[in-house]
């Protein structure tokens, strides 16, 4: 063997060992793997910068293995969709749908202080509903009569029979005492007859008594009224 082919056949060798050499020992050869230190048997290249995914984060600061060169979001991870072809991907376009960002932001404002405006004429039409039914309870109070007694009997002056009651003595239902109640018969039959509060035996009421041409209590058979003021 000649020191020629010795030589030959050591470069050969050589050669033969680094063009088998695999450093991550992923099983793709060092020469072809995209990422020679990092084990990455599939060899994925999202981004298609050349650069292997397991060892592309250097330059892709958020990580989606697209390169910040080629990023359509730099700051947020996504798959690169851009349904507007807007050049901002979706995941940090905030009008996917419209490549004019600026006019779609002034239309959705619109839209919400329209949205906003309704509410408000909504609520201005509860407020004005509810003013009207104060208003109406309101005019029904002044035209509505108050309580009046002007005896302080506790009778309305409506249903008093007897307005001038003189104060602190007994009523009967219709508001009068026994005095005016017994002034109020004119004949000795029907005098002797009446039952104040109607509450004398049948027949036998003691209430009041004809004497010297007038109806006036029975001083010997009234009784004190338990109806207090």
């Amino acid at each position: 063997m000649s020191f020629g082919s010795i030589v030959t056949d050591d470069v050969l060798v050589l050669a033969r060992v680094f063009a088998d050499a695999d450093a991550d020992a992923d099983g793709v050869r060092d020469l072809v793997d995209i990422c020679p230190l990092d084990p990455d048997p599939e060899q994925t290249d999202r981004d298609g910068d050349g650069v292997g995914d397991a060892c592309n984060d250097a330059e892709d600061r958020d990580g989606d293995d697209f390169a910040d060169a080629v990023d359509n979001c730099r700051e947020v991870a996504n798959d690169q969709r851009d349904g507007d072809a807007d050049g901002r991907g979706d995941a940090c376009d905030p009008f996917p749908a419209d490549p004019d960002d600026e006019k779609a932001g002034l239309r959705r404002d619109l839209e919400q202080a329209e949205e906003e405006l309704g509410q408000a004429f909504a609520r201005l039409g509860e407020t004005h509903s509810a003013l009207e039914r104060t208003e109406a309870e309101l005019r029904q109070c002044l035209v509505r009569r108050v309580f009046a007694d002007a005896d302080s009997d506790g009778e309305d002056d409506l249903r008093d029979a007897c307005r001038e009651t003189p104060l602190a003595e007994a009523v009967d239902g219709a508001g009068c005492s026994l005095s005016q109640y017994c002034a109020g018969f004119a004949s000795a039959a029907t005098c002797n007859a009446a039952d104040w509060r109607n509450d004398e035996a049948l027949g036998n009421p003691r209430d009041c008594r004809f004497r010297l041409g007038a109806c006036v209590p029975d001083d010997r058979y009234s009784r004190a009224s338990t109806r207090s003021r």
